[in-house]
């Protein structure tokens, strides 16, 4: 049913909504907005209708907001985006813009409904948390200078340590850089490799020097970067239990990494042997374990599924290539 905006009904209830509420044409033009887009702006209704309410919002994200807008209404999908707003006092607040179409029984869009929420709070947050992860990443990175560093100078007082001071020398490096693919410190990710490459850069730290302790094999893909944050968690968590509870534990255990990969799909598998024998699931789910998961809501339809067999864990993760490189 197309909603009529000059209906005292209408206006009535857009009025006491705590949203700004708009309604466009099929064409994109802007033809309502309710009592509180006037009352935060300080607009018109002629600096408002039509294409005029693009000025209202900030010019870093007035380009992406109106491509996004006519490629919803060319298209007639949803429309959401996040954009600054300039209120009557001069200041900018963070919006989250959504639009919907509404459409006639013939399924022709008869018009444009949509709101902006105020998010300036949610976003504040969100850069304190950033802040804050950033400080403990670049604090984190310190230590392992610090501990190399510790590392070579006693090594230059006993010689015959010379081997074994290069060879931890390296696992630290190692760790480093795998904790750089985990939380990026200082806001600058590390280039993102090949899959392979990814999962051979996690592993580093846990490699043997005849590379008898980690093996990679299959598929070879390109990998996106929040894709490769999401998995350098899950793949750490993986490696860390492993050190402490399964193959990576015992002298001659080892991790087999295998990817297989189709038109649509890129499966993984992370295979434990050599390690202690399992005798069934845990019992409970430690953070890790929910950490991982949570890791994975980056992938949409992605599917995790453990194994717990007598001779080691085997974890397989299914996602979708097309999530997979972003």
């Amino acid at each position: 049913m197309k909603l009529t905006p000059d209906a005292v009904e209408w206006r009535r209830l857009a009025d006491v909504l705590p949203q700004i509420v708009w309604v466009s044409g099929p064409d994109g033009d802007t033809q309502f907005f309710n009592a509180r887009w006037y009352a935060l702006t300080g607009a018109t209704p002629a600096q408002s209708h039509g294409g005029a309410w693009l000025d209202w919002f900030h010019p870093d994200e007035r380009e992406a907001i109106a491509a996004r807008w006519q490629a919803s209404v060319a298209s007639g999908e949803a429309y959401e985006i996040e954009y600054r707003l300039r209120h009557r006092d001069g200041s900018w607040r963070w919006q989250l813009g959504r639009g919907l179409p509404v459409r006639d029984e013939t399924g022709a869009i008869e018009q444009w409904l949509g709101t902006c929420t105020d998010i300036e709070a949610l976003k504040a947050s969100e850069a304190q948390r950033t802040l804050i992860a950033s400080e403990l990443s670049h604090r984190i990175r310190n230590i392992f200078a610090v501990v190399g560093a510790l590392v070579s100078l006693s090594a230059r007082s006993e010689p015959a340590a010379a081997s074994f001071s290069q060879q931890l020398q390296r696992r630290i490096a190692a760790l480093a850089t795998a904790h750089d693919y985990v939380r990026p410190g200082d806001g600058v990710a590390p280039a993102t490799p090949s899959l392979q490459g990814l999962i051979e850069a996690l592993l580093a730290p846990y490699q043997a020097i005849d590379g008898s302790r980690a093996e990679v094999s299959g598929d070879d893909l390109a990998i996106g970067p929040t894709a490769a944050t999401a998995l350098a968690l899950i793949l750490h968590e993986f490696a860390t239990n492993a050190v402490k509870h399964g193959a990576l534990g015992a002298a001659t255990g080892k991790v087999c990494v295998s990817i297989a990969a189709d038109a649509d799909w890129a499966h993984l598998e992370w295979r434990e042997i050599g390690g202690p024998a399992v005798n069934g699931a845990p019992t409970s789910t430690g953070f890790g374990t929910q950490m991982s998961r949570h890791a994975m809501s980056a992938w949409p339809g992605a599917q995790f599924g453990m194994q717990w067999l007598a001779s080691g864990l085997v974890v397989r993760l299914d996602v979708p290539r097309a999530r997979l490189e972003r």
